[in-house]
Formats: structure tokens, sequence, C-alpha cells
């Protein structure tokens, strides 16, 4: 990789309840050492965070972005550049009996809960587009508005399991108050910051994308 710009982290404030139940609350806010003088050019813009609550529709359209890995468990597939892929957002409880069938197979219907703080995305039945390893903490777009932050999933492409990730409206009201928690710090704007999910939380199965 080349370009961009380097910034250095002064805090990572990690939600209260992160990862309770396992790998929900998957999510942290980033506080930088600096602040960003130029963050509207023609290749850098703030986050868009959505008001508390906000809904995607079932089966609408929307974006992973990361420099993840391209192929399923290959180091060596990692991508040079950012990428991203269109994917599809999945009902809570089409991916939630999905995931509690693939628990159910390894004896434990409850080992993979999706939760009402998490979205779902992927090409149910078709498969080849995901989020993959290497790409945790990375934004899923719906609309301009980043509505997701890559979490977890059985495998990468998998047409029978979609990418699960941290629903970020259900976390507004927590990043407003933690952006005025640190009302001194570099932050740019309640409604534009730097979103983060920690890579701990997602080691479930082996095969587990993130």
């Amino acid at each position: 990789m080349s370009g961009g710009s380097v910034h250095k982290v002064s805090t990572i404030v990690l939600l209260e309840s992160y990862n309770n139940p396992t790998s929900n609350n998957d999510v942290a806010v980033v506080v930088l050492a600096s602040r960003i003088r130029s963050f509207n050019s023609s290749t850098v813009r703030p986050a868009i965070v959505p008001p508390s609550g906000y809904v995607v529709p079932d089966n609408a359209s929307v974006v992973a972005i990361g420099w993840g890995r391209t192929v399923e468990n290959e180091a060596s597939s990692v991508s040079p550049s950012l990428r991203h892929v269109s994917v599809r957002k999945v009902s809570r409880s089409e991916c939630a009996a999905r995931y509690s069938a693939l628990g159910a197979q390894q004896g434990n219907a409850n080992m993979f809960p999706v939760t009402t703080s998490m979205l779902c995305a992927g090409l149910l039945n078709v498969g080849g587009a995901d989020a993959c390893q290497g790409d945790s903490g990375g934004p899923l777009v719906y609309n301009g508005v980043v509505v997701g932050v890559t979490s977890w999933g059985a495998g990468c492409g998998n047409p029978s399991y979609p990418g699960v990730y941290a629903r970020v409206a259900s976390y507004t009201t927590w990043i407003t108050s933690t952006v005025q928690r640190y009302n001194g710090a570099p932050t740019v704007s309640v409604n534009f910051l730097l979103l983060v999910s920690l890579v701990t939380s997602i080691i479930l199965t082996n095969n587990t994308k993130m």
C-alpha cells in the first residue's frame, strides 16, 4: 500500500457491554491524537453515522469496504488497495435461523446468536461476495451512511451464511455521549466518527471470516 496519511490514536473507547453476549456490541470509538485538518477532499470523506433506530430495508443493496483478503484463509490474497463489494441486507430472522441451524449442527443452537444489535448482509444461496479476514472494523454503507461495522461470520462469501455486522444505529446514543465526554478531543462532530470493530470478539469457529 502507498499514499494516504497516518494518524496516531490517543484513546480507544470500548463499549461497556462489549462482547456480551459473545460477539455482540462489537464497536468502539477511536479518538485521534491530533485533529484531521483536511477530511473533506476528493478522496476523503467523514463517515456519516445514522440516527438512532435507523432501519435498512431487507434486501437493500449495501456495500462492504476493506483491505482484507479476497480469498478465504489465503494470506497472500490480502488486497494492496481498498476494495468494495455490493451485497444485500438479509433479514435478522433469516440470518438468525441460519446461524441457529449452524450452531445446532455443532451441538448448540445458541452458539452463534444474531441479536437486534447486529445487521446481516450477503448474497444468500449465491455467495461469492462478502467481507473477509482482515476486513474487521470496516464499514458497511447504505446510501452513503455507515450502517454496519464488519464483525463476524461463517467463512467468506458462504452462500448459506451471510456476513454479520454491528448495527451502528443501535449505538448512536452511546456514540453521541462518548463524543461529548471527549469534547476537547479532536473529533469531527457528533455525526462523523471513526468506528472500529475489535478483532478479539470474532474468534468463534475455525472458519470465522474476520
